[in-house]
């Protein structure tokens, strides 16, 4: 069975080049999962790809970290200005 995609969007950090690409995917026994990819330019006609699976359970443990760092570098923005 191929995994079906729900869900799919990606975006480029203009400084680096490098291109993010975010997929939400179910597997086997509708097991749902989360891909995401930074591809970048290594050479003329090369790319390296780094992927990351995250199934339910560590996607909302990773939410959470993540929403964290999100705070914390907000409100260090504020106090710098």
């Amino acid at each position: 069975m191929i995994d079906k995609e729900e869900y799919s969007a990606n975006f480029t950090n203009e400084r680096s080049g490098r291109v993010y690409f975010v997929n939400q995917l179910t597997g086997k026994n509708d097991t749902p999962y989360v891909k995401i990819t930074e591809s970048r330019k290594v050479s003329d006609y090369e790319y390296q790809k780094n992927r990351i699976l995250l199934f339910k359970e560590d996607l909302f443990k990773l939410s959470k970290v993540l929403n964290k760092c999100i705070k914390k570098i907000k409100e260090n923005e504020n106090d710098s200005n």
